[in-house]
């Protein structure tokens, strides 16, 4: 028997999933949320990365996460998040200048409350900087045959 088995997450499982990722990235300074979000406030990023993770779980088409539990702990020890091709339009015309500008206290890609004390310069031009890149290397119609 396998010491590890893989299967598709549930609602039930999102806060596990949460604890992991916080986990996986605590105490890394070469991740960015090691710096954009206050290290002392724990509770406020935990809670924030559990909404972020049920969001996508409840409302966004085509992703779905998949678990992977220790056998001799049935505990879940990681996750992945899988995104298959799709168009959404709403979702490309993205987020409006008030929101990307941070000036609302929330994330401007989920709209969720962002943990006090985080560095939303920093967030936003991290995010700039993906959709930069997703736009000048992801070709929808050649890759997603959209």
């Amino acid at each position: 028997m396998s010491k590890f088995a893989i299967s598709p997450a549930t609602l039930k499982d999102l806060p596990d999933l949460a604890t992991v990722s916080r986990a996986a990235y605590r105490d890394s300074p070469h991740t960015m949320t090691y710096w954009m979000f206050p290290q002392e406030n724990e509770k406020a990023i935990y809670e924030w990365q559990l909404r972020g993770i049920t969001n996508i779980y409840k409302n966004v088409s085509g992703c779905s996460y998949t678990k992977c539990i220790d056998m001799s702990t049935k505990k879940i020890v990681a996750f992945a998040l899988w995104e298959t091709p799709y168009s959404s339009k709403a979702e490309e015309e993205g987020p409006t200048k008030e929101e990307e500008k941070g000036s609302t206290g929330k994330d401007a890609k989920t709209g969720s409350e962002l943990p006090e004390g985080t560095n939303v310069r920093l967030m936003n031009a991290f995010n700039e900087e993906v959709d930069r890149m997703r736009k000048k290397y992801v070709d929808r119609e050649e890759d997603y045959g959209e």
